[in-house]
């Protein structure tokens, strides 16, 4: 067992939600440059985020339905969903349609994030999506949504729309962190559960009673 740990079944990756995230990630670069060249205020811009974000949830339901849940699509999937919001901050920041403490708020956010699961990956750790996270990224995803929508007269309301998104995404970043820590402190990581390819998914660990 020990030495299949942190080793991927490549051929078990090649899935359809693997491909549809592929697609995602690809289609990205061409939202910011329609969001770049519009001004963000053109209907490509709200198709293009809208399709990005929703084949997520696609994605998804194909991995469960059809039991194609793979090792790769954990970390695909998310990462694509950073990728999308940052390149949309920055662009929507460099047309003037949301503030700059937003952009810079997330992108920190972001490289931390990154970093953290960089370090983890080395250590053949990862954590797993929870509740808080998913909800985050649905907050943010909407708050980009409403300011695509929003008329040039009221772009100065980008600012407040993005206020509880952010402490959102704050608050998931730190409990991730935080559980991280516990199970650091009580040296718990042998109790993750270890997926197909042998990373340890400290998600599964409960610490309620820590």
């Amino acid at each position: 067992m020990t030495e299949n740990i942190g080793k991927i079944d490549w051929k078990k990756q090649i899935t359809v939600p693997n491909l549809i995230s592929l697609i995602r990630l690809l289609a990205i670069p061409f939202l910011g440059y329609e969001i770049y060249q519009s001004k963000g205020f053109s209907t490509l811009s709200v198709i293009l985020f809208a399709g990005i974000w929703a084949t997520d949830f696609l994605d998804g339901y194909v991995a469960r339905k059809f039991n194609q849940v793979s090792d790769i699509g954990k970390l695909l999937d998310p990462m694509v969903d950073k990728v999308l919001h940052t390149v949309t901050a920055v662009m929507m920041t460099v047309v003037g349609r949301v503030p700059v403490w937003v952009m810079v708020t997330l992108v920190i956010k972001e490289i931390l994030m990154v970093i953290s699961a960089m370090y983890l990956l080395s250590k053949k750790i990862i954590v797993s999506s929870r509740w808080y996270g998913k909800l985050a990224t649905v907050l943010v995803a909407l708050a980009f949504g409403i300011v695509f929508l929003l008329s040039p007269d009221y772009a100065w309301l980008s600012g407040y729309i993005f206020i509880l998104p952010m402490v959102m995404l704050y608050f998931a970043m730190f409990a991730y962190l935080y559980r991280i820590r516990l199970v650091k402190k009580h040296n718990l990581l042998h109790e993750a559960e270890i997926n197909s390819s042998g990373f340890r998914d400290i998600s599964s660990i409960d610490i309620k009673n820590l």
